[in-house]
């Protein structure tokens, strides 16, 4: 793939003695900085693209909620030595060693195998193993937390959600038959190799990529793939491709599930409203990073969408469609905005979730600084909530900011 890749910028090159002052004045003009306005200028102008861009509703692939553990057997005549792994794979549990529960709930289930709460334990932690291998990328990862996944399923038959699981890894999985994908610094580019329309103008993405991950690095203060994990894989879909594989409807831009997986109709044409999609989805891919699964959903969705755009002028644009849909109404209190936005179920109050969000985010960058807001995903990583962290910086509940809004 890599020398394909390099004939290919070598053709380039050729084409540029005939045609390459045209596609030099087309790409400068692409990325050339646009005039400066003032700042309330921009707050006042809400182009239409941007209010159509700004909230869309997303969703997660899927999502298990994660199930209680049992502290104590069934049996009352059970060796207590069994108890007491039980008891120790429930601190390795929630301390997230995922691997050493696994193991202590598997000698238990060896031990007793017809011990239901063994079982059941067995499978929570097999399961939640599962999800991070999944979420941590590399196809060998992947493999490995769909076996985690099975496994579980054969502990505890049962559970639906376990099935769904499965079924959604499986039909992922597939999803990549037969891709070509190309490693670059920091991502793993996968796409269908017999679309030649992907084939050529995918030569833009790399330094696209490579500079919203660097900015990102420094928001963040995370480097991933510099700290040992894998890299951020990219998958691109046609249309029809992308809701086959995800099951999301095809209002949907784009999803974080461990990689980034986005619908690519014309590259080269859409190339604005890619990158838009592809630095919310990789928002959220460093959210999870350097804040784990904690992060709460208002946090997660605020800082993506504040992060669709590097200029200050198209973000002020759109936070400033945000606040016209968001108006005057009730404000939604944080507590219901813990988990994904789409749980909220009710179209208008989703769409008012993500207005809400951007808004909260927003209003504390003005007023305090996007120090504050990375500081409080990286707070989520230590089990700090983000309230905990803006009190603790600024000695002020962040209800009062919510209030203001």
């Amino acid at each position: 793939m890599r020398a394909l890749r390099y004939a290919l910028y070598l053709l380039l090159a050729l084409m540029g003695l005939w045609g390459g002052l045209g596609f030099w004045h087309w790409y400068a003009e692409s990325r050339a900085p646009q005039a400066p306005r003032p700042h309330d200028e921009a707050a006042r102008e809400v182009p239409e693209e941007s209010a159509r861009a700004l909230p869309r509703r997303r969703e997660a692939v899927f999502r298990m909620q994660e199930q209680e553990l049992a502290q104590a057997p069934e049996r009352t005549r059970i060796d207590p030595r069994w108890v007491e792994k039980n008891r120790a794979g429930i601190e390795k549990l929630k301390a997230r060693e995922l691997e050493a529960a696994v193991k202590l709930f598997e000698e238990c289930v060896a031990g007793v195998p017809e011990e239901t709460v063994f079982r059941a334990n067995a499978a929570e932690a097999c399961a939640r193993l599962g999800n991070q291998q999944w979420e941590q990328g590399s196809k060998e990862n992947r493999e490995a937390g769909l076996a985690h996944m099975r496994r579980a399923l054969e502990l505890a038959p049962s559970r639906e959600d376990i099935a769904q699981r499965i079924e959604q890894m499986q039909r992922l999985l597939a999803s990549e038959d037969g891709h070509w994908t190309e490693s670059l610094d920091h991502y793993e580019l996968s796409f269908d190799g017999n679309r030649s329309d992907l084939l050529w103008d995918s030569l833009t993405l790399p330094p696209l990529l490579e500079s919203i991950y660097g900015e990102y690095g420094e928001h963040f203060d995370c480097w991933p793939v510099e700290r040992g994990r894998e890299k951020i894989r990219i998958v691109l879909y046609t249309r029809e491709e992308f809701h086959a594989a995800t099951g999301i409807g095809h209002w949907a831009g784009g999803v974080f599930d461990g990689a980034v997986r986005i619908p690519v109709t014309d590259l080269k044409k859409d190339k604005r409203e890619i990158e838009r999609v592809l630095r919310h989805e990789i928002a959220h891919a460093f959210v999870h990073y350097a804040g784990g699964r904690s992060v709460p959903g208002w946090l997660n969705e605020g800082l993506a969408q504040w992060l669709e755009s590097s200029d200050f002028v198209t973000r002020a644009q759109r936070v400033a469609a945000a606040r016209k849909q968001f108006g005057d109404g009730p404000k939604i209190a944080l507590s219901e905005l813990g988990g994904s936005l789409a749980d909220l179920k009710e179209e208008p109050r989703i769409q008012r979730a993500y207005q809400q969000s951007l808004l909260l985010v927003d209003r504390i960058e003005k007023e305090y600084g996007e120090r504050l807001l990375f500081q409080m995903v990286q707070g989520c990583a230590q089990d700090k909530r983000p309230e905990a962290t803006f009190r603790d910086a600024i000695q002020l509940e962040l209800q009062v900011i919510l209030d203001e809004l």
